[in-house]
């Protein structure tokens, strides 16, 4: 019998609104949502990296839990989805690229 170590890993998002009580200010929970991930360490280490596109992908997969109540019906779930990804996409490449990178690209 083999045996395997497994990363799990939870991301919670949570939407919540401020309501007033007897003229004092509450925090009440209005969704809560959980996404668990389990993989194989030996594939997938358990770095902050795979931590945050675990996130990115959650984004990518379900947009309206990061966007305000008051969203436009204009655009597609899948629209919003990619703009998120690409938005992510080119904020990674900014990040991860500086300008002696920049000097080795070789234009045809």
């Amino acid at each position: 019998m083999t045996s395997q170590y497994v990363t799990p890993r939870t991301h919670r998002v949570m939407s919540k609104e401020v309501i007033n009580i007897n003229e004092k200010e509450e925090i009440r929970l209005i969704n809560d949502t959980t996404f668990v991930f389990a993989r194989s360490k030996h594939f997938v280490g358990s770095s902050d990296t795979v931590w945050a596109s675990e996130f990115m992908s959650i984004r990518t997969e379900e947009p309206q839990l990061f966007e305000a109540a008051e969203q436009q019906n204009y655009q597609t779930k899948r629209f919003r989805a990619l703009m998120y990804n690409l938005k992510d996409n080119v904020l990674l490449y900014s990040d991860a690229t500086d300008m002696k990178d920049m000097e080795n690209v070789i234009l045809i």
